[in-house]
Formats: C-alpha cells, structure tokens, sequence
C-alpha cells in the first residue's frame, strides 16, 4: 500500500522536500535519534490530506500518526486532534512516548481509556 502511495506522489511530480511535515519530522528525529523513511513521510501527508491510508504491522504507525496530527492541528483546521486505537495499552503508550514531541510542537497531548468513573476517563500524559 505504501509503495502505491509513493509512485502516486511520484506521479503528481511533488518532491519529499515539498511536503509540509518537515519540521514536525525533525522534532521526531531530534527526540528519538531516528531518520523516518519516505514511506512514513507519504502515509503522513496522505492522511493529513484526508485520506485512508493502510499502513502494515511495524511501518512505524505511531510516528506517522504524530506528523499527520502535527500537520492538520498547526494547519488551523482543527482544534483538536483525535487518534484512534485499537486499546487502551496503545492509547497510553502512543501519548507517553510521544508527549515529549507533542510538547515540543506546543500542543497538549492526553489519551482516554474505558473507565466506569467517567471523572477519570481523560488523561494527561505526565512523565
């Protein structure tokens, strides 16, 4: 699916460097000490653009998820940011590996999991 996004991209002539999750990529580089792949820097602004976009088991889900979130918030176009996940053990790993991130990009990060006290249904990430 990726490799499909990418000759898309490719056919539409627009450069990696074009791309507007630049400085959002770096923060992430900066944090983690890790260079992302084009694959996630496409599947990010694919989603960032409103598509759906597959991205496999260990493609990197979270970070892309990060840029996309980066993107559309900084954009204006929302004022908040929901990312969804399959359970609450991602939920609140996914918000506290990255709180640092989201904190360095000036935005507030939580997460919510299924409670039966709703006082306690959101989170902030703390370290």
């Amino acid at each position: 699916m990726l490799e499909k996004l990418y000759n898309f991209y490719q056919n539409k002539k627009l450069k990696l460097k074009s791309l507007s999750h630049g400085e959002y990529s770096k923060t992430l580089e900066r944090n983690f000490n890790i260079k992302l792949y084009n694959s996630q820097l496409i599947a990010s602004e694919s989603i960032a653009e409103g598509n759906i976009t597959e991205v496999e088991t260990g493609q990197g889900k979270t970070f892309i998820a990060f840029l996309s979130a980066c993107n559309v918030f900084k954009k204006g176009i929302y004022k908040k940011i929901f990312i969804a996940t399959s359970n609450d053990y991602l939920a609140q790993r996914d918000c506290e590996h990255l709180f640092n991130s989201y904190k360095d990009e000036n935005i507030k990060a939580g997460f919510v999991t299924q409670t039966r006290d709703e006082g306690k249904v959101y989170k902030r990430c703390s370290r």
